[in-house]
């Protein structure tokens, strides 16, 4: 990247977005879970109903099935609910933030106050759907909503991750191919 070259944009995070991170950081445990309580069901209803019949193994395969998902379902509620709360009652989350990424790293600013990460700082990028979050810690996080990303930027996304490509780590970085 060019010594002058910078790309600034300003976000102000909303309730989705958080959702968005905590979704994807539970979306390995709610998909596990449909399997182990599926698994469990099936393997408890059969064990109660000797001998067993072509009738009784369905029941255990389908109200498995129904067990998985339901209780996924109920998890996938309660991360939504919890997201909502930390949302709410976080009122730097709600702040407008501006960033600009230049040769040196990261500069960001808001009511709260400001600062710059350098980019050997960054501990990993990584990109979901809807976020690409730039972490500076084990659970600290810039996230940036990328459809605010593309109402802002001329290239969209893919301006932000020619930035992170060229100065990030490559085995910090997690993001999804150009597609």
């Amino acid at each position: 990247m060019k010594d002058s070259q910078q790309l600034s944009f300003d976000i102000r995070l909303t309730r989705k977005d958080i959702q968005h991170l905590n979704l994807q950081h539970q979306k390995k445990l709610l998909v596990i879970s449909v399997f182990v309580y599926w698994l469990l069901f099936a393997v408890m209803f059969m064990a109660k109903n000797r001998p067993l019949d072509g009738l009784a193994v369905s029941i255990a395969i389908l109200g498995g099935a129904a067990v998985g998902v339901l209780v996924s379902g109920l998890m996938y509620l309660f991360v939504t609910f919890r997201s909502n709360r930390m949302y709410q009652s976080d009122a730097l989350l709600q702040h407008n933030h501006s960033y600009t990424f230049s040769n040196t790293g990261i500069s960001t600013a808001s009511n709260s106050g400001a600062y710059h990460i350098n980019w050997k700082e960054i501990f990993k990028v990584t990109e979901s759907k809807f976020l690409i979050c730039i972490y500076v810690g084990s659970n600290r996080a810039l996230l940036l909503p990328k459809t605010t990303i593309t109402n802002q930027l001329p290239q969209g996304v893919a301006a932000l991750k020619l930035i992170l490509n060229a100065n990030v780590a490559k085995d910090k970085l997690k993001l999804r191919k150009a597609s």
